[in-house]
């Protein structure tokens, strides 16, 4: 089932049940996206891995004032009911050529099928890497506790310094407890969901795709594997390159080097003003030939 709002960018938006809490986010963190000269004209064709309910094709058809033909890839039924109504419905996507599919992207050589972790009330971190995820959590309550530490002191000085602490570890230990985890968890509706994957490459090949003037990609920890999935041959199609990911085990030096052994020679990473608030160790990468 599913619900809409109206917002002043995109029109009419739909989403799942259960994920409006998370609706801003949903269709607001977009504009980091076209920076350092990323950009999409008419006739342009965009992959959106990570589709979800389709937010950064709305703002990518506004930005184009449409004719684009798009390949969104979104694997979670829900969300992907959601995509499919805003590509349909909302009149931004009128002059846009939309090729949907119910999947996740992987490497070359991976499974057929991957365990991936929805979150009902809160989509955009659904994952197939789920202690990465809780690694996220429990550095958004630390950053948390630290605010509450400074709080405490600034109001009551050295008694609060001491208050503070206890306050701090209390918050800091909330993720880390079993119950406390089932807890959250529980909360925003967790539910495993065993999908489809396949490759960029199985997808170029198979559609007669001849060009990619815009690789977007937001996966929540798989990123390096979406870019592991494109073989020699398609590479040399990829024109732009947008990707949000997690520098985990040196994951972003990985994927800059893949890009710059595939031809791409303007690259930048940054650090998101919110993931500098919370701690987290999220990235945006853009890149260009």
């Amino acid at each position: 089932m599913l619900r809409s709002r109206e917002t002043p960018n995109l029109g009419r938006v739909y989403f799942p049940l259960g994920a409006g809490a998370q609706f801003d986010d949903l269709v607001d963190e977009i504009d980091e996206y076209f920076q350092h000269g990323i950009s999409v004209k008419p006739g342009d064709v965009v992959f959106d891995v990570g589709a979800n309910i389709g937010a950064f094709a709305l703002h990518a058809a506004r930005r184009a004032q449409g004719g684009l033909t798009f390949y969104g890839f979104e694997p979670i039924a829900p969300v992907f009911q959601a995509l499919e109504k805003n590509f349909a419905a909302n009149p931004l996507m009128a002059s846009c050529q939309p090729h949907l599919f119910e999947v996740g992207l992987t490497a070359l050589g991976a499974p057929d099928f991957a365990e991936f972790h929805y979150f009902k009330r809160l989509p955009c971190d659904t994952t197939q890497h789920i202690d990465e995820k809780r690694g996220e959590f429990e550095a958004f309550f630390a950053a948390k506790a630290d605010a509450l530490e400074m709080a405490w002191a600034r109001a009551l000085g050295p008694v609060g310094r001491v208050v503070g602490r206890v306050v701090g570890a209390f918050v800091r230990g909330l993720p880390k407890s079993w119950l406390t985890r089932w807890a959250f968890e529980f909360g925003i509706g967790t539910t495993r969901v065993r999908c489809p994957l396949e490759t960029i490459d199985a997808v170029v090949h198979r559609e007669g795709v001849e060009r990619i003037d815009l690789l977007k990609v937001d996966v929540e920890g798989a990123e390096l594997e979406v870019l592991q999935g494109i073989g020699p041959q398609t590479w040399p199609l990829v024109r732009q390159v947008v990707l949000e990911g997690h520098d985990m085990d040196g994951r972003l030096a990985a994927i800059e080097a893949l890009l710059r052994d595939n031809g791409f020679t303007q690259i930048w990473s940054e650090v998101p003003p919110l993931a500098i608030e919370r701690k987290l160790n999220n990235f945006v990468l853009h890149a260009l030939r």
